[in-house]
């Protein structure tokens, strides 16, 4: 959403647009997206992507996609993460009250808000996001994952094999958002059989 090169970000926001247009044809009702980096690679570390100024370029691409979303009937998507412009749960609070529109909502995932230097914060992070964001969550990720020592950042797995509290996640969707989509992201292959049985009560 605020890819560097402005000439390709117009492309990415058409394809965006594109997508919300037809998303009905595929009978979704919503389009997700990251809110990208200031770098042409959005998964490399830059204190740039936190700056007021990237946060002011973001919500402005946000607030003409919704407007678009609005006009075709598709819903709008963020999800935060800790490398982008919205990078918290406080700047995904604070974009949704200043947009302040139904056509916009969140793509809840605990994982994209961790990495090693806060890993210890997850279980708040749950929390807080389940009671602050409950009303605007389109969809939640369960994406686990371990913390590799002299890593910043976190790495994903199959479902089970680390340290993300599942079944509690699971225990608020079905309190709190039993509707709402649930996507084991990252998750593959012999494991996705193994997650079915494990969760069949869900």
């Amino acid at each position: 959403m605020i890819h560097p090169d402005s000439v390709y970000r117009r492309q990415l926001i058409r394809r965006f647009k594109n997508y919300l247009r037809f998303a009905g044809c595929f009978g979704a009702d919503f389009v997700a997206s990251e809110t990208g980096s200031v770098r042409p690679i959005p998964n490399v570390y830059d204190p740039k992507n936190f700056a007021e100024e990237s946060y002011t370029a973001v919500r402005a691409v946000i607030e003409e996609l919704v407007s678009y979303g609005e006009e075709v009937g598709c819903r709008v998507a963020i999800e935060p993460g800790i490398n982008h412009p919205i990078c918290s749960l406080s700047k995904t609070l604070r974009i949704l009250h200043e947009i302040s529109s139904p056509w916009l909502g969140v793509i809840f995932d605990p994982t994209s808000l961790v990495c090693a230097h806060n890993v210890e914060e997850l279980p708040r992070i749950i929390e807080k996001g389940f009671d602050s964001l409950c009303d605007d969550i389109f969809a939640i990720h369960v994406r686990d994952f371990t913390v590799v020592p002299g890593q910043e950042q976190v790495q994903t797995c199959d479902n089970g094999l680390g340290v993300l509290p599942t079944t509690h996640i699971l225990d608020l969707v079905k309190t709190n958002k039993p509707m709402a989509s649930v996507v084991f992201e990252e998750t593959k292959g012999d494991a996705i059989r193994s997650i079915v049985d494990r969760y069949s009560e869900y």
